[in-house]
């Protein structure tokens, strides 16, 4: 017998359950896969800024670069959320 059909006197609850069981692990890669996705961003973002200041000035201040990591993370934030508005926008 396939996974979903169980019968109603059987366990309908255990059929939820299973459903919602999978919709927890669905969301849980979602998040996951976006936590990746900023932590590369802020890496490569960070070391990019590192080696340019490095590299133009001969110095570096930490200061500069805590404000270039906020900004920055501030547009990949903003550029994801625009991304989902526009998702939603083609499917209607």
């Amino acid at each position: 017998m396939a996974q979903w059909a169980v019968p109603v006197s059987a366990g309908a609850e255990r059929c939820v359950r299973r459903q919602n069981d999978y919709r927890s692990r669905n969301l849980y890669w979602i998040t996951e896969a976006r936590r990746r996705l900023y932590v590369a961003g802020f890496v490569g973002a960070s070391t990019s800024y590192i080696f340019s200041a490095l590299a133009f000035t001969g110095q570096f201040d930490v200061r500069e670069w805590f404000v270039f990591v906020v900004v920055f993370l501030a547009v990949f934030f903003g550029f994801e959320k625009g991304m989902l508005w526009a998702e939603t926008l083609e499917s209607e």
